[in-house]
């Protein structure tokens, strides 16, 4: 056995001797020490040892998952033969960490609670403090932002107890971090912030390069770009000055990211280039996948369309690699959940077997105590003993009786629960098929939906997109095309899986007119899409069962050598969904109402139109410089001097029941609250929108999709 615990040890040695993690000299230590104490005959005995075991456990876990399982294994086996409370509860942690960082979050989130069960028998704080601080990671990963938030509080408040100056920083800097992901951006400032102050003053370098790179994050999402290359530039100096490898390439892609947005393209290209040599050297996926997109963006954008398609071809292998990783762990997930339900439901059957042999118990020893009694009897009074036999004789045959009705009983019950539980493996095997090819449907149809980041780089603009199902009928769509940005926001016929089909439909037939038959006019890409949707049915007597409303904008901007106005010229048209326009000021003023309403034609896409109904074409801006070959269409009379914002949306807003008398929202509500908050930020704009949406609903049903995009011209 020794030699076995020798050869593990001395692997583990030759790995942190050759560079591969940055406590080299914390575990160079822990080997030695552990070595000597592994000499001993009756080490497993020795607390000492199992000790070193688990902060070995703790040490590896980030790049040798599979040695912390092994010393956390051992550690927990030897710990419960001596009864070692604290050995066991450090060992369920590592082991806990093992399941984190390998993806199988629900079997990590079991070995954590046991661990924190033990340690609050022991009233160690310290270990329940990290153990929620894990418990908040593993909820942070499956996107369930506040039950993480809510353990990172818990975690930070024991910290704040102990003054554990290091664990508070820690705690801060994860809850910017999960602001930060919701895009609550101010609130994330702040509490990276306190984090990086208190890592200077403890003098915590390894700690501040993570505060710094964050902070440059945070101010790179508020676009001011010269505090983010501040923090960028610190965070990169710091890790080179400690030798940080591993955080090098945070900092190194924000760099270029922020360069990229300012155009200049050779400091970008130059620092995603460094980020990527630390990224392949620490054989980093997820890092290497980032700045290949970055560095795909530059040379995009810069028009190195060579490079970029080598990149972004990079990209595209990394993220079918991850996405298949994802899978596995997904499918890992769901199986542990599976086992876990039958444990469960195994434990219960095992309950409810030690009941009724208990109450087998409780009989058997009544019939002692009967039997006693009568024996007593007996020798006391002879002359009753033949009476005395005849009760008992009776007795044994109602017990008989009784036990041959309840060994029937128990293979009745035995034959049910085994039709139980296979209907039940059943259902659960249908539940996983269906959840899995839903949640496979939903990645299909986000990739055919641009995101939010992606709009927001062509369009000053904000999405609010509330599914009420995994997949969902409501769906967007933009096309640059020359001088021109095209989009349309769309609401199909049904939700969940029937509507999202739609979207997907709607979403091709919308690149053929635009892209393949370079139409851009959005009355006319309204007449193309009501034919061709008519043709892909074979609808030609009747309307359309499926279909769609929808509202299409292409923002047409001027040519500069022909004019000096630089004011952009709208154009609308719609099918069922109009479009608001509002001018970003606080006050109306006699030539500038408060909002105008473009109504949409009330014939839907998909409806069975006139023979000679055409979609109408609405649009204002700087008229003189609208393009001969462009029809003419209806001019709204408003001021150019302005800036508006356009307001696009589908009717789930407004159709949502709640409030206090549970009525639907209406759009004349939607129209007071949009002329309410047109001239803030287009963030703020969307959290006020999606916290009215939210109190309004309160605890009643989502009854339809929604999405409402803002942009401002």
């Amino acid at each position: 056995m020794y030699k076995i615990f020798a050869v593990l040890v001395f692997c583990l040695y030759f790995f942190v001797a050759n560079g591969a993690y940055s406590q080299n000299k914390e575990v160079d230590s822990l080997v030695v020490k552990l070595e000597k104490l592994m000499q001993k005959k009756s080490y497993q005995k020795d607390t000492a040892c199992l000790n070193a075991m688990n902060q070995l456990a703790y040490l590896v876990y980030n790049n040798k998952p599979d040695t912390t399982l092994k010393y956390a294994e051992l550690a927990i086996s030897y710990s419960t033969q001596l009864k070692y409370k604290k050995g066991i509860a450090e060992g369920k942690r590592a082991k806990g960490l093992y399941y984190y960082v390998t993806g199988n979050y629900p079997q990590a989130l079991v070995f954590f609670q046991e661990s924190i069960a033990v340690q609050e028998q022991l009233g160690y704080k310290e270990g329940v403090a990290a153990n929620l601080n894990s418990i908040a990671n593993v909820y942070h990963n499956e996107t369930e932002y506040d039950k993480a938030l809510a353990y990172f509080q818990k975690s930070l408040a024991l910290r704040e107890q102990l003054q554990d100056k290091q664990g508070i920083a820690t705690c801060l800097n994860n809850i910017g971090n999960t602001y930060l992901t919701q895009h609550k951006d101010s609130i994330a400032l702040s509490y990276i912030e306190k984090a990086l102050n208190l890592r200077k003053e403890i003098k915590d370098e390894r700690g501040q390069t993570i505060s710094l790179t964050n902070m440059g994050k945070v101010y790179e999402e508020l676009k001011n770009y010269k505090l983010a290359v501040d923090y960028y530039l610190q965070a990169y100096t710091l890790g080179k000055k400690i030798n940080n490898k591993r955080g090098l390439s945070f900092p190194l892609n924000g760099l270029a990211r922020v360069y990229r947005k300012q155009g200049q393209y050779h400091k970008a290209i130059a620092y995603a280039q460094e980020g990527l040599v630390y990224a392949n050297h620490l054989k980093n996926l997820a890092e290497q996948k980032e700045l290949y997109h970055t560095l795909y963006e530059t040379y995009r954008q810069k028009g190195g369309f060579d490079t970029a398609l080598f990149y972004h071809e990079k990209f595209e292998l990394l993220e079918d690699t991850l996405f298949s990783v994802e899978k596995s762990q997904i499918i890992n997930n769901l199986e542990t959940k599976a086992e876990m339900a039958l444990k469960d439901a195994a434990l219960s059957q095992e309950k409810e077997s030690k009941e009724f042999q208990q109450r087998i118990n409780y009989l058997v020893l009544s019939l002692l105590l009967l039997s006693l009694f009568f024996g007593v009897m007996i020798w006391r009074n002879r002359e009753k003993i033949q009476l005395a036999n005849l009760h008992l004789q009776d007795a044994n045959e109602e017990i008989t009786t009784q036990n041959e009705e309840i060994t029937q009983q128990r293979e009745e019950l035995a034959q049910t629960l085994s039709m139980v539980e296979q209907q039940k493996k059943e259902i659960e095997e249908k539940n996983q098929n269906i959840v899995g090819s839903i949640s496979y449907a939903l990645r299909i149809q986000k990739a055919i939906i641009p995101s939010e980041r992606k709009l927001s780089s062509y369009l000053d603009c904000f999405v609010f997109f509330r599914p009420r199902d995994i997949v969902s009928g409501d769906f967007y769509w933009f096309a640059e095309k020359g001088n021109k940005r095209i989009l349309a926001v769309a609401d199909c016929t049904g939700h969940g899986v029937s509507g999202a089909f739609m979207t997907m439909i709607g979403n091709d037939i919308l690149n053929q007119i635009v892209h393949d038959r370079e139409i851009h006019e959005p009355h006319l890409i309204l007449n193309e899409l009501q034919d061709t949707l008519q043709k892909t049915f074979l609808q030609t007597e009747q309307a359309l069962a499926d279909g769609m409303d929808i509202a299409i904008i292409s923002i047409v901007y001027p040519d500069l050598s022909e004019s000096i106005n630089f004011k952009p010229i709208i154009l609308y048209a719609g099918a069922m969904n109009p479009i608001y326009i509002i001018p970003i000021h606080e006050q109306a003023t006699a030539e500038l109402p408060l909002l105008t309403e473009i109504k949409a034609d009330k014939v839907p896409i998909g409806g069975l139109k006139k023979a000679n109904f055409h979609y109408k074409l609405n649009g204002f801006g700087n008229v003189g410089l609208m393009p001969t070959t462009m029809e003419s269409y209806q001019s709204l009379d408003l001021p150019t001097t302005y800036r508006y914002m356009l307001y696009l949306f589908s009717d789930g807003f407004q159709d949502q029941f709640g409030g206090e008398q549970k009525k639907k929202f209406m759009s004349s509500r939607l129209r007071k609250l949009l002329v309410e908050i047109a001239y803030l930020p287009m963030q703020e704009q969307k959290e006020i929108i999606a916290k009215t949406f939210d109190d309004w609903q309160g605890d009643l049903k989502q009854i339809d999709d929604v999405l409402l995009i803002g942009i401002a011209v």
